[in-house]
């Protein structure tokens, strides 16, 4: 009887370090697993050129009027992989407001979504054409009014951009233009 128990210890630690090297293998493969599709995991913001239409935008800005009256700054940055274009307003009264731009792959569009501390929010939807990003989109007061707006962003060259707006009090029949601003590169502005 001391035997068999003996065998069967023995057969029982064989066991135990066979279950043991193969728990070990199966962490092992799943742990390579995941660090492969960690690496391998795509980048799409980096790498599909529709994401990166609106880079011309992104920088720290001095806005002005075309006449060129200071109206504020602007910093704009490219965050979350690339996807997101942040932007941070500051007028020149030290009003600020927060903007989120990025391209919607499922949408196959451009989307803005603005707030300002007034409760002000602004969405649109455009795309990239004829050389300019062209939005549009309402604006929503905070009594709940709707306002169809238009904004458009013109690549000037590499140390300028111009936006556009416009928004109409008709249902988009006609347009008003609400300002028309031009974005210097503070770097290129010294």
């Amino acid at each position: 009887m001391r035997i068999t128990t003996m065998i069967l210890l023995k057969r029982i630690g064989a066991v135990k370090k066979t279950g043991l090297l193969i728990a070990m293998i199966f962490l092992a493969m799943v742990g390579s697993a995941i660090a492969q599709t960690t690496k391998s995991a795509p980048r799409p913001c980096e790498s599909d050129v529709r994401h990166r239409q609106f880079d011309f935008w992104a920088g720290e800005w001095r806005v002005t009027t075309q006449q060129g009256q200071f109206v504020g700054t602007n910093r704009i940055e490219r965050v979350e992989g690339g996807c997101l274009l942040q932007e941070n307003w500051t007028d020149g009264r030290g009003e600020t407001g927060r903007g989120m731009n990025f391209f919607d792959a499922v949408l196959g569009k451009w989307r803005q979504v603005w707030m300002s501390p007034t409760g002000g929010a602004l969405e649109l939807t455009g795309e990239f054409k004829d050389g300019a990003m062209r939005f549009l989109g309402e604006r929503h007061d905070i009594n709940g009014k709707s306002v169809p707006t238009r904004l458009t962003f013109f690549n000037l060259g590499e140390d300028k951009v111009r936006q556009f707006a416009e928004h109409s009090t008709d249902g988009g029949k006609t347009w008003t233009t609400s300002f028309d601003f031009l974005y210097t590169r503070k770097q290129a502005a010294k």
